[in-house]
């Protein structure tokens, strides 16, 4: 494979047209970039967790149609898929709440992350919002190291969002942690 995405594939819902309706929207920024390259001609593949329920489905569905091979194919009875509510802004911001405690994105695991996966590609993606709690932070720690260890590229999104974490300086030592990995680093205000 060219890339392996490791992270949150969640549900993002986005306002509808109607006042105070949503719409459901395939989301999670790793998921997103894989499948962005997917559709650029790239052989990829996502490790992330899904939950056994409609929308886990749905998203599974949605990597396979983009042609992205999906490393954790089971889906999770543990927890469902996350979900994200999005508030767009007239000035273009937005902000997200999520339906997270836990979310089965959570709950993969450093047993998930497959050596072999790693060897086979030649850059991992990952991003900080699956790295918000364990044993997920582990996993994706896990996967970026190996990459770094067997000479592959490393791109990392700093994707901060505010109610995931308990704090900026929580964010900012657990990417301190994983930055002698990264080979991209993608920053934002």
């Amino acid at each position: 494979m060219d890339v392996i995405s490791i992270g949150e594939m969640l549900i993002d819902f986005t306002p509808g047209k109607e006042l105070h309706s949503y719409i459901r929207n395939p989301g999670g920024a790793p998921a997103n970039a894989v499948i962005a390259m997917a559709r650029n001609g790239l052989s990829t593949g996502f490790i992330g967790r899904l939950g056994d329920d409609d929308f886990g489905r749905f998203l599974k569905e949605t990597l396979e149609a983009d042609r992205v091979k999906v490393l954790c194919p089971e889906l999770m009875k543990e927890a469902i898929t996350t979900m994200a509510f999005v508030t767009l802004y007239e000035n273009g911001e937005r902000s997200f709440t999520f339906a997270r405690k836990p979310g089965a994105d959570m709950l993969l695991s450093e047993e998930d992350v497959k050596e072999e996966d790693i060897r086979s590609c030649r850059l991992v993606h990952a991003g900080s919002v699956n790295m918000t709690k364990e044993p997920a932070r582990g996993a994706d720690t896990k996967a970026l190291r190996l990459a770094h260890e067997m000479g592959k590229l490393v791109s990392f999104d700093v994707n901060f969002r505010d109610t995931l974490w308990e704090s900026e300086a929580d964010c900012k030592a657990v990417v301190d942690e994983i930055l002698d990995y990264v080979d991209f680093l993608k920053i934002s205000e």
